[in-house]
């Protein structure tokens, strides 16, 4: 399948980048790829100078007849700002990119992940959301604050006014995520620095999520087939499967 490249323009301006498949981009449903806190910004995942790394975690859904779109990165960590800029983005692509109505796919790596699962833990944005792929995910972002892990204790802090509650906190809340009815396909690895491996699998069985585990060696970086996303996404298509 021919692959073009497009960009539109709105107000923060990369927030309408997009990769899209020629000629199928409005048959499925979008997808938001939200990347981590590392300095990547979100929406080089999707906009037409992507490379690298960032070229290869996104085309294989594109490959799918997904029209991939991407809000600015920012240091939210699931807080209401950063909902509201996944809100945004899904406004601007169903109103400007062929994108159809109804709730769309999210992918979130680390950060990005975080984000993610607060989405399910908000009443409005879950239903928005489709189905979901996260990984690397740091979900104890209360664990993530008291050791300072990464360094990251002070962003965490400027995002939640102090350190985040209980009710901020996806792993103390698996039940709601698991609530939500969102088809949930959770990624890992055992030697995370961020997240420990029992963290990791606290959440799985407290959500009751699919999982994918990248093995004992891989840290915090992604070892897995780029695929599974779209091919996740593909298995939760009302349009093609409901």
């Amino acid at each position: 399948m021919k692959l073009r490249r497009q960009l539109g323009q709105n107000d923060s301006r990369d927030n309408a980048a997009l990769w899209k498949g020629a000629g199928v981009g409005s048959l499925r449903d979008g997808a938001v790829f939200v990347s981590g806190y590392n300095g990547a910004a979100s929406h080089l995942m999707s906009r037409p100078d992507a490379t690298g790394d960032q070229l290869d975690l996104t085309l294989p859904t594109v490959e799918r007849g997904y029209t991939v779109f991407s809000p600015p990165s920012g240091t939210g960590w699931g807080n209401a700002t950063s909902l509201d800029w996944v809100s945004d983005v899904i406004d601007y692509a169903q109103a400007n990119l062929g994108v159809p109505d109804g709730p769309v796919h999210y992918y979130g790596q680390s950060h990005g992940g975080i984000i993610g699962l607060k989405c399910l833990m908000n009443s409005t944005m879950r239903q928005r959301i489709r189905s979901m792929v996260v990984a690397i995910t740091p979900n104890d972002i209360q664990a993530m604050y008291s050791e300072n892990r990464g360094g990251l204790a002070a962003s965490i802090s400027s995002a939640y006014g102090g350190a985040p509650s209980d009710a901020d906190n996806p792993a103390d809340n698996t039940a709601v995520i698991k609530a939500s009815g969102v088809p949930l396909l959770y990624i890992y690895s055992g030697a995370d620095s961020f997240v420990t491996l029992a963290e990791h699998e606290a959440f799985i069985e407290g959500a009751e999520c699919q999982s994918v585990y990248m093995g004992d060696e891989v840290g915090h970086a992604l070892s897995f087939d780029y695929g599974l996303i779209g091919a996740w996404f593909a298995q939760h298509e009302e349009r093609f499967h409901g």
